[in-house]
């Protein structure tokens, strides 16, 4: 599956027929923009479609280099926007930085920029992110303003050539040209599922495993509620227990109150306290790869030093005439690129175990609330 950005309309049909299981669609002033804003139509037929839709603004492609006041002003506009489009508080909204950015750029204009679009976008209930190369990522990763990360992928050149290769912690990577729907659009790679698009029924990320997405939390007080973590933002009161469902399996399996957020005095029979642990599994993960990176190195090292026994022997024995060189310059390569993987899959565990703690403080805030 991939996720589609493009600038008019495309039938869900189409999108489903190619392939596409997301898109990123375009918020900017009107008229101005009008060619390539979504519509509340198009919105809502994509989601009553199941096609999930993140929002990406864009003005101009500069539009980084404008300072913190043309930030705050996107967006408060883009927040705006995707209110009137119904766009659920807790989903992500993308700020374009659709160009070759240098450090002095980010240093005297677009690290201000950044800062007021996020308070924007944070302030409105939604998950600032970013679209750019690969330098811009990696600035906005540092200076810790933004939780989605876009990459601008097909420019290779961008970021002094570094912007060939997948950044990461990307959750979504700009690849290629297709034509969708007689539609010249760019296709993009899905590296972690989880960027914060809204997808039908009310969720803000579908993982794939309804237990993943739900727990119990208990207040200071002794209340309990029912939490769909990747909505926390959307603390709504439900009387009752779960607009009916009063058994583990309906609360656990399915929230029945389109993501919202059930409050019970005290916890139905059977249930513990929390429904899944969600780090529990992140060390899992990371414990995994980290046991298997060590068994790679252990072999890597078993395996050079017999390759250069055997290379010794055959180079100095009698008549020896095999050049070894380019069979140990293959040997490193592999190594390198089983390394550079490894460093990804740890990334993406880092990236996760960020976002899990930006969930459990929004979600403190709100019991306290």
């Amino acid at each position: 599956m991939i996720a589609l950005d493009y600038t008019a309309r495309i039938p869900p049909s189409a999108l489903t027929a190619a392939g596409v299981s997301d898109v990123c669609r375009y918020l900017c002033y009107l008229p101005v923009g009008s060619w390539k804003v979504i519509t509340k139509g198009e919105y809502d037929e994509l989601v009553a479609a199941g096609i999930g839709v993140t929002l990406n603004w864009e003005l101009a492609a500069n539009d980084w280099a404008h300072g913190e006041s043309a930030g705050l002003a996107h967006g408060t506009e883009a927040v705006r926007m995707a209110k009137a489009l119904g766009y659920p508080r807790g989903c992500a909204i993308i700020g374009s930085a659709d160009f070759d950015m240098d450090r002095a750029t980010w240093d005297n204009a677009a690290r201000f920029y950044c800062r007021g679009f996020a308070n924007a976008i944070r302030g409105g209930g939604y998950r600032p992110g970013v679209y750019g190369p690969w330098d811009v990522l990696t600035w906005v990763r540092d200076a810790g303003l933004m939780d989605v990360f876009w990459q601008a992928g097909m420019s290779t050149a961008w970021s002094g050539g570094r912007n060939r290769n997948v950044w990461p912690g990307a959750h979504l990577r700009q690849r290629r040209h297709i034509t969708v729907g007689g539609q010249d659009c760019d296709a993009n790679d899905i590296h972690i599922p989880t960027w914060g698009q809204m997808r039908a029924g009310g969720s803000v990320l579908d993982t794939g495993d309804d237990m993943g997405r739900q727990m119990l939390v208990a207040d200071s007080s002794g209340v309990v509620w029912l939490v769909d973590g990747l909505t926390r933002s959307r603390v709504v009161d439900v009387a009752g227990t779960g607009n009916g469902q009063a058994h583990q399996e309906a609360l656990l399996g399915n929230l029945g109150n389109n993501g919202q957020v059930a409050k019970f005095g005290t916890p139905p029979a059977g249930m513990g306290v929390w429904g899944v642990d969600v780090g529990g599994r992140l060390d899992a993960i990371e414990a995994r790869v980290t046991a298997s990176e060590a068994a790679d190195a252990v072999r890597d090292a078993a395996f050079r030093a017999a390759f250069d026994a055997f290379a010794a022997a055959v180079t100095h024995g009698a008549g020896g005439n095999i050049d070894v060189a380019p069979i140990l310059a293959r040997i490193d390569e592999l190594a390198t690129e089983e390394t550079t993987a490894m460093a990804s899959a740890l990334a993406e565990i880092t990236e996760l175990r960020h976002q899990l703690a930006d969930r459990d403080a929004r979600l403190a805030a709100a019991l306290k609330a």
